[in-house]
C-alpha cells in the first residue's frame, strides 16, 4: 500500500512539472476569395497549433478547413467541404539535451510526423514567392534529422513512407513495395561584409514511374548597399528533374529596397523549352507601422501554342495590408488569365482547387 501510494505521488509531482512546462500557442489563417459575378467561392481556414512540452521537446499540429466551389471555366461545378489534419509532428531538441550544441556547435533536431519535409527555398526573397524552387513536397508520415553546424550551415535528411505502404495496400498496377522518397538538404549563409550570401541545395529522391527525381541548387545575396537607405538583394534557383516532359526550371529575382518603406522585385522564369517564358513583378510600400500596399503582375513572354495568343497579360493582384497588433488582415483583387499554366502566382489566394479571379480577404490571429 505504501508502494502504492509513493508511487501515485511521484506520478503526480512528476506530472505536475510537465503541466507547468507545457505551453501551448499558435494562429488561425482564414482565407475568403469571392469569384467575379459569384461564380464561385472558396474558404480555407488553418488552425495552426505549437505545444512547447519541456526544454528540448515541442510539437506543431496545422488543422485546415476547406470549403468552396470548384471552378471550371466561369461555372462552378460542385461544393467541396475537406476537413483535414494537414501537419503533426513532433521535436526534439538532441543537441541541446546531450550538450553537443553548447560543447561542439553541433545542433542536433529530430523531428517526426506527418506531412513535415519540403525544399524550404531560403532563396525564394521576393514579395510573392514567385522566385525558389519548383519542387514536390510530400505528404506522409516520415522522419527528419536536422544538423546546424556552428551556426554557418544546416544539413537535414528526411525519409517518408506512404500511407498505403503503411497499412500494407497495393498500388494501381498492384505492386505492394513500400515508396520510401528522401530528401537531402545543405543550406546556410554567411556575412560576406558588402552582402549576406545565403545558399540551399536539395535533393529529392523520388520512387515514381515517370522520374526518379528533383534537384534544387540556389543562392541569394541580400543587403547590398548601394546609397544611403538603398540596398539590392538578388537570388537564382535552378530545379533539376529527371522527367521526360521537362529538364529544368530557373528563376532569377532582383530586388530594390527603399530603407524600410518600398520593396520592389522584378522576377523571371525559364526552362528548357523557353529560356525566357514569365515575367513577375512587385512593389510593396509601408505607408506607416500599421498599413501596407503590395501591387504584383504577372506577365507571359512568349507564344506557347497559342498561350499568350491575345495578350501577355497574366495575373495581377493588387492588396491593402493591416497590422492590427495580434491579428493582420489583408484585403485585395486577384485577376488571373483563363489559361494561366505558366502563372507567375502561386495557390495563396485560391488554395483548395482552380485558381480564379475575384475578392479577397486574409485573417490571421495569433493566438
Amino acid at each position: 500500500m505504501k508502494k502504492i501510494i509513493v508511487l501515485a505521488a511521484a506520478l503526480a509531482m512528476v506530472g505536475g512539472v510537465v503541466m507547468a512546462d507545457f505551453t501551448v500557442g499558435g494562429r488561425v489563417d482564414t482565407r475568403i476569395m469571392n469569384g467575379e459575378d459569384g461564380s464561385f467561392s472558396q474558404v480555407d481556414t488553418r488552425l495552426e497549433m505549437k505545444w512547447q512540452i519541456d526544454e528540448y521537446t515541442w510539437a506543431n499540429a496545422r488543422i485546415r478547413w476547406d470549403v468552396g466551389d470548384e471552378k471550371e471555366d466561369e461555372t462552378p461545378r460542385e461544393t467541396v467541404n475537406n476537413f483535414r489534419m494537414d501537419r503533426a509532428h513532433a521535436t526534439v531538441d538532441l543537441g541541446g539535451l546531450f550538450g553537443t550544441k553548447d560543447d561542439m556547435g553541433l545542433g542536433i533536431l529530430l523531428n517526426a510526423g506527418y506531412n513535415l519535409a519540403e525544399a524550404k527555398n531560403n532563396v525564394e526573397i521576393d514579395t510573392f514567392g514567385w522566385g525558389g524552387f519548383e519542387m514536390d513536397d510530400w505528404a506522409r508520415v516520415g522522419m527528419q534529422l536536422h544538423l546546424d553546424l556552428m551556426g554557418m550551415a544546416n544539413v537535414w535528411t528526411a525519409v517518408g513512407i506512404t500511407a498505403a505502404g503503411l497499412e500494407g495496400e497495393t498500388d494501381a498496377a498492384g505492386d505492394d513495395d513500400i515508396d520510401m522518397p528522401m530528401f537531402i538538404g545543405l543550406d546556410g549563409s554567411q556575412d560576406l561584409g558588402f552582402a549576406t550570401l545565403g545558399y540551399e541545395a536539395v535533393l529529392h529522391l523520388l520512387e515514381d514511374a515517370d522520374k526518379d527525381y528533383e534537384m534544387g541548387l540556389g543562392f541569394s545575396l541580400t543587403s547590398i548597399e548601394v546609397a544611403p537607405d538603398i540596398s539590392l538583394s538578388t537570388a537564382m534557383a535552378l530545379t533539376l528533374y529527371s522527367d521526360e516532359d521537362i529538364d529544368h526550371i530557373y528563376n532569377f529575382t532582383l530586388g530594390v529596397h527603399y530603407a524600410d518603406m518600398v520593396d520592389a522585385y522584378m522576377v523571371l522564369i525559364g526552362d528548357d523549352d523557353e529560356a525566357l517564358h514569365t515575367l513577375g513583378l512587385s512593389t510593396a510600400v509601408t505607408l506607416n507601422e500599421m498599413v501596407s500596399a503590395v501591387v504584383g503582375v504577372g506577365l507571359g513572354l512568349v507564344d506557347d501554342d497559342g498561350y499568350y495568343e491575345e495578350s501577355t497579360f497574366d495575373s495581377l493582384d493588387v492588396s491593402l495590408n493591416l497590422n492590427l497588433g495580434s491579428m493582420t488582415l489583408r484585403v485585395g483583387y486577384l485577376y488571373m488569365e483563363e489559361d494561366n499554366s505558366r502563372t507567375a502566382m502561386t495557390d495563396e489566394f485560391a488554395p483548395t482547387l482552380d485558381v480564379g479571379s475575384g475578392m479577397y480577404v486574409r485573417a490571421r490571429v495569433n493566438l
